[in-house]
C-alpha cells in the first residue's frame, strides 16, 4: 500500500502527499495513514539551534502538545499522533480541508458583524478549553483558523505556542507569532497569560469585520512600535468595535474577562447588542480626563519604558543626548544644531520611546522623531554600543 500511494514515509506509517502549507515554525503535509487507512494532516516542526538548544524546544513540544492532545472540544483541532523521525518532530492531526479564515476573507469578502461575533465566540471557546489544559496558543490569527465543510471554526497550529518559551520569543532571538496580532506585553518582554490570546483574538475579529488590522504598519519595527505604544486604529462601527476596543486595551488586566467577552459577542449575534456597555465596562467608570492630564499620562507611561535605558544612551553620546519624555514640541533644545554623537543622534534629539527587540536580551530600539536606531547593553553597561542605524521607521 505505501509503494502504492509513493511519497516519504515517515515512521513507517505516514505517506506524505502534497503540502498544504509552509511557514518559519513548521511545514504541514497531506499525509495516509497506512494503518488507519485514513487522510490526515502531518505537521514537520521546524526547531530552532541544535543540540541541548533543539532538545529543550523538542521537550516543550512534547509537554504541550501533549496538553492539546487531552483536549476535546468542537473547534480545537484534533491531535492524533506525536512522532520523533528523521531527527525531527512531527504533529499528526485531523485534516480540516475547507481553509482558512484569512482566505475566506480573501475569496468571500468582509464577515458581517453577526458573522464575526459567532466566530468569536467558537474561537473563545476553544482558547477556554486550551488555558484550562494549562497551555497558551500565542498565534491567534485568521490564518490558524480553519473553517470545517459546516462553516464551523477549528483553531490550530499549537506547535508555534510549544515551541516558544516563557517570553513568546525562539531561542534564536525570532519573534514567535505574527507581531501584528500579538499581545504588547509579549513585545515587552513580560509574562503572556490567557488574556495575551484574548488580545489576539480582537485584532482578528477586527480584521475579518474591516480587512484591516489594528497595528500593521508595513514593517517589523514600526508594527512593534504601534502594538506597543500607539493606540489601535479600529475601523469596525458599532458594538462590536466597542467589544475589539476592549480587548486591545494595553494593560492585560483592563481587557474583558473570557465569560465577559462571551456575554458580549453573544448579545451581538442575538441582536441585543445594547449589554455590551454593561458587560464590558465597570459598574464606576473612571472620571473623564481632560487632554493635558491625558498627555501627562502618556509621558509617564513613556518615562517608565525608557528609564532603564537612558544610562545606555548616555554612555554612547555623551551628556548632550536628550530624552524628552513629557510630550514636547521635538524642536526644542539647543538653538544651535549641534553636530550628531556617537549615538547618530544630534545632541538635544527627542528620545520617543524605547522597545526592546523581540528575542535579543539586551538590544533595544530607539525611536527618535522619524528616525530609529538600535542600541545593545551587556552585562557590563560600559560595553553599550549602537548596532545599527540611525534609519528612517518607514524604511
Amino acid at each position: 500500500m505505501i509503494e502504492s500511494v509513493g511519497g516519504r514515509v515517515v515512521a513507517d506509517r505516514y505517506v506524505l502527499a502534497d503540502r498544504l502549507g509552509s511557514g518559519g515554525m513548521g511545514t504541514v503535509w497531506r499525509a495516509w495513514d497506512h494503518l488507519l487507512q485514513r487522510t490526515v494532516a502531518v505537521k514537520e516542526l521546524h526547531a530552532a539551534g541544535g543540540g541541548s538548544e533543539q532538545q529543550a524546544a523538542m521537550r516543550r513540544v512534547l509537554s504541550e502538545a501533549r496538553a492539546i492532545a487531552r483536549v476535546t472540544h468542537a473547534h480545537v483541532i484534533d491531535i492524533y499522533d506525536l512522532v520523533e523521525f528523521d531527527g525531527g518532530l512531527w504533529i499528526v492531526m485531523e485534516l480540516v480541508p475547507g481553509g482558512s479564515l484569512s482566505e475566506r476573507v480573501r475569496s468571500s469578502g468582509l464577515l458581517s458583524p453577526v458573522e464575526t461575533a459567532r466566530v468569536g465566540l467558537e474561537v473563545l471557546s476553544a482558547l477556554h478549553a486550551v488555558h484550562a489544559a494549562g497551555a497558551l496558543h500565542r498565534d491567534v490569527k485568521p490564518a490558524n483558523v480553519l473553517l470545517r465543510a459546516d462553516g464551523s471554526s477549528v483553531l490550530t497550529d499549537f506547535g508555534i505556542a510549544a515551541l516558544s518559551d516563557h517570553t513568546g520569543l525562539t531561542g534564536t532571538g525570532g519573534v514567535v507569532g505574527s507581531a501584528e496580532y500579538m499581545a504588547p506585553e509579549r513585545l515587552r518582554d513580560q509574562p503572556a497569560g490567557p488574556a495575551s490570546d484574548l488580545f489576539s483574538l480582537g485584532v482578528t475579529l477586527c480584521f475579518l469585520a474591516s480587512g484591516q488590522t489594528p497595528f500593521a504598519r508595513g514593517d517589523l519595527t514600526a508594527t512593534s512600535f504601534a502594538v506597543a505604544f500607539e493606540p489601535p486604529s479600529v475601523h469596525v462601527q458599532g458594538p462590536l468595535g466597542d467589544v475589539i476596543e476592549q480587548l486591545l486595551d494595553k494593560d492585560p488586566a483592563k481587557r474583558p474577562s473570557g465569560a465577559q467577552l462571551a456575554d458580549a459577542l453573544q448579545s451581538i449575534v442575538d441582536g441585543a447588542p445594547h449589554t455590551v456597555q454593561a458587560t464590558l465596562r465597570h459598574p464606576m467608570p473612571p472620571a473623564r480626563t481632560n487632554r493635558r492630564q491625558r498627555s501627562a499620562a502618556g509621558a509617564n507611561r513613556r518615562r517608565t519604558v525608557i528609564t532603564g535605558v537612558l544610562a545606555v544612551l548616555v554612555l554612547l553620546g555623551g551628556t548632550g543626548v536628550t530624552a524628552y519624555v513629557a510630550g514636547g514640541d521635538p524642536g526644542s533644545g539647543s538653538p544651535n544644531q549641534p553636530g550628531p554623537t556617537s549615538t547618530g543622534l544630534h545632541a538635544g534629539s527627542r528620545v520617543d520611546a524605547v522597545v526592546p527587540v523581540p528575542g535579543v536580551r539586551g538590544r533595544f530600539w530607539v525611536f527618535s522623531g522619524s528616525e530609529y536606531m538600535v542600541i545593545e547593553a551587556g552585562a557590563d553597561p560600559a560595553s553599550a554600543r549602537r548596532v545599527s542605524g540611525p534609519a528612517p521607521i518607514a524604511q
